[in-house]
């Protein structure tokens, strides 16, 4: 039986981890950590195990396998700092920090630990990132846009979260939240050959917070440049989600029903499904067996950096709110 432990477990994304862990037989969730003991103690009480309000803690008296760790942003830092020292293997929600140094600083001390840091850049498992490798390999990229419009930021009111639209516990708003996530994924898709932040717009006209509800990045890299488009703006409960890719042979769509398709440009289409919404459940499945068996997780902490350094690249350069 793999004992895990989830820290922070406050963070709206908790279910995530939960659900599949539930499904898994020889998981079991033997401690949770918040800083609300309220929270902790209701997560405990349907988990049927112990809580406590330091992580350390809780770790040192329930000595777990692994730990999913999640928590406010500003928490983060310390959290794996611990970990690691401690020689606990972990799974950390992005983006692991308020800012790149504090996110360079863990990647370093993931180096010299030799420590199991994954995270869940969990796009990189999708239809949508499997085709995009074999359709767009070799440099075959030229002009990319991910879009990714979610909810209004009262869900973040609403799962208890306030300080997701705090910038000095969050760090900032959908380009850290949100927007890390395409970022990666045209890190991961170009090798992260020199890339650079060509424009940054960010903007709180919407809603008038103290984090950004919008933002729109162009980023190059070599001849590839890239779109990122995310924000708290959708008003139904799903989201607005597109991906369009041009390529030096083909060109390729898909959209939020997962339905897609993709062109070449002499003339002919071809229809396919590629669902593009990410699988947590194969993440904590797969990202459990590597760490029983020493093997390198999808993301580790200098991807996270690498993601990092330019979300203070456009924060720089469009200014923070």
């Amino acid at each position: 039986m793999r004992r895990v432990a989830i820290i922070g477990i406050g963070h709206w994304h908790q279910r995530l981890y939960l659900d599949p862990i539930k499904t898994m037989s020889d998981v079991s969730v033997v401690g949770v950590s918040d800083p609300d003991m309220v929270v902790a103690g209701r997560w405990a009480d349907e988990l049927g195990c112990p809580a406590d309000t330091d992580f350390r803690d809780l770790c040192d008296k329930i000595k777990p396998d692994f730990v999913f760790a999640l928590g406010r942003h500003c928490d983060m830092a310390a959290e794996a700092t611990y970990l690691m020292e401690s020689g606990i293997p972990f799974a950390m929600e992005k983006p692991c920090g308020r800012d790149y140094s504090e996110v360079r600083a863990l990647a370093q001390l993931q180096s010299e630990k030799h420590a199991f840091a994954a995270i869940p850049f969990t796009w990189r498992q999708t239809k949508l990132a499997e085709t995009l490798r074999a359709q767009f390999s070799d440099g075959k990229l030229s002009y990319l846009l991910f879009r990714r419009l979610l909810g209004l930021p009262q869900r973040y009111l609403d799962a208890g979260c306030a300080w997701m639209l705090d910038p000095v516990q969050a760090g900032g708003g959908c380009t850290m939240n949100l927007g890390v996530h395409w970022i990666d994924l045209f890190l991961w898709l170009t090798g992260h050959a020199e890339t650079e932040v060509v424009s940054a717009l960010l903007s709180n006209a919407r809603w008038k917070l103290p984090v950004e509800d919008y933002s729109l990045l162009v980023l190059r890299s070599g001849d590839s440049y890239c779109v990122t488009d995310t924000g708290y703006v959708y008003p139904g409960g799903k989201l607005d989600l597109h991906n369009s890719v041009v390529g030096t042979e083909s060109y390729l769509i898909a959209d939020a029903d997962g339905h897609g398709s993709i062109s070449d440009f002499h003339g002919t289409t071809h229809s396919m499904e590629i669902p593009t919404g990410p699988d947590y459940g194969r993440f904590v499945r797969e990202v459990l067996d590597q760490a029983s068996a020493d093997q390198e997780p999808i993301a580790t902490m200098t991807d996270m950096a690498a993601v990092m350094k330019i979300v203070d690249d456009a924060y720089r350069l469009g200014g923070r709110l």
